[in-house]
């Protein structure tokens, strides 16, 4: 299982660890790493919409190590 994960960071301001920042995907895990990365590809379109002053730096399809979410 694979989870999708986005670096963005915010326009204008420099690329340090104030400035930027990790968005993780709140629907996965995926089972393959292709499906993860279409995932990434809807999250990065969706992403001027809910983030207009940000802009991706980067992304991840982490290998998962968990299989059974519970949210409390």
């Amino acid at each position: 299982m694979f989870e999708a994960i986005i670096l963005i960071c915010t326009l204008g301001l420099p690329e340090v660890y104030g400035n930027c920042e990790e968005v993780k995907d709140t629907r996965g895990p995926y089972p393959t790493e292709q499906r993860c990365k279409v995932r990434v590809v809807e999250i990065l379109q969706e992403l001027p919409e809910y983030r207009p002053y940000s802009y991706p730096k980067g992304y991840r399809c982490n290998e998962s190590t968990t299989t059974n979410k519970q949210y409390t």
